[in-house]
Order: structure tokens, then sequence, then C-alpha cells
């Protein structure tokens, strides 16, 4: 007895696969979609390095400005030295002690590392920022500043960011003039 074909069985007589042409029309629809997507992502990237580039300068600024208030001492942030292994270039922080009555003596001290092409430029300064101890700007000698700093962050030659930090400490994004 021989049964009907049915819709549910699978016939073994056709050739099962995908055609040369069906599969160079799936890789130039592939290659049509990364070509697109390509470009997003790496803006995509740089703008997450530069947010990250600006986020550590206001980290690095709100921590100077607390650890000068915490101990009651004279805090410098150097905004492009040297790391301390001598890898690449960091935002460095040094909170003097008091206490020792050494100059060059630091009660705290802390680093933060960026990536490459990255910069930190203190408009008309010498790239440091100093806080007193009560968290105002001052000079690298304590006295308290008269002006604000402005801070600029630049990612490559591309883009930049200006900061401003106030003479009583704070940071505003935007141009301080």
């Amino acid at each position: 007895m021989k049964l009907p074909p049915s819709p549910c069985r699978l016939s073994l007589n056709k050739n099962q696969g995908f055609s040369l042409i069906e599969l160079a029309i799936s890789i130039a629809i592939l290659a049509i979609i990364i070509t697109v997507a390509i470009p997003g992502f790496s803006t995509q990237v740089n703008n997450t390095r530069e947010r990250s580039a600006q986020d550590m300068l206001i980290t690095a600024i709100n921590t100077s400005r607390s650890e000068a208030i915490v101990r009651n001492s004279l805090a410098k942030l150097s905004l492009s030295s040297a790391c301390t292994g001598g890898t690449g270039s960091c935002i460095s922080l040094e909170v003097e002690d008091k206490t020792t009555g050494v100059p060059g003596d630091f009660a705290f001290e802390r680093e933060w590392a960026h990536e490459k092409n990255i910069n930190y430029i203190d408009a008309g300064g010498d790239g440091t920022v100093h806080f007193s101890a009560i968290g105002f700007l001052s000079t690298p000698a304590g006295a308290q500043m008269e002006a604000p700093v402005d801070i600029q962050v630049v990612l490559g030659s591309e883009r930049s960011q200006h900061y401003c930090v106030t003479v009583s400490g704070n940071v505003v994004k935007g141009s301080c003039s």
C-alpha cells in the first residue's frame, strides 16, 4: 500500500542548501550593514573616551579640594605629569603634610592615569591648580587667587571642552570668560 504525499513529510528528492546567488546576496547585505555601522561605532568610542577624560578631571579637582580641606593643608593638582611607573601621562595630586614641617613631605598623594592623545591645558598657567586649606583656589604659596582657572580637555586634535574652576573651588562646565 502506497501512501499519498503529505505536506508534513520531507521530500528527500530535493537538494538542500543555499545557492551561490543566495550566498552572494547575503554577504553583500552584511557588507552594507557593517559599512554603515563602523563610523557610528568609532564616534561612540571617541565620545566615551572624551566623557571619561572629563569625568576624571572633575574627580581630580573635587578630590584635591576636599583633601585640602580635610587635611587643612595646601593641595597641588598637576594636570600633566609623568606617572610614577614612567608609563604615560597622569593627573597627580599632592597634599602637604603640615605635621612634619618638612617641605616636600606629603600626607596624601594620588595619580589618575589617562589615555593617549588626551591633554589637559591650564589656560595661561603652569599646568597646576592649587587649593588652600579652606578649599579656595590659591597660589603655590597659599594666597587666595583673584581670578578663576580655565582648563581645557583636548581629545586628540578633534574636539575640546572647557571647564572653569571658580575662585571658591567649584567646577563649572564651560569657559571662564
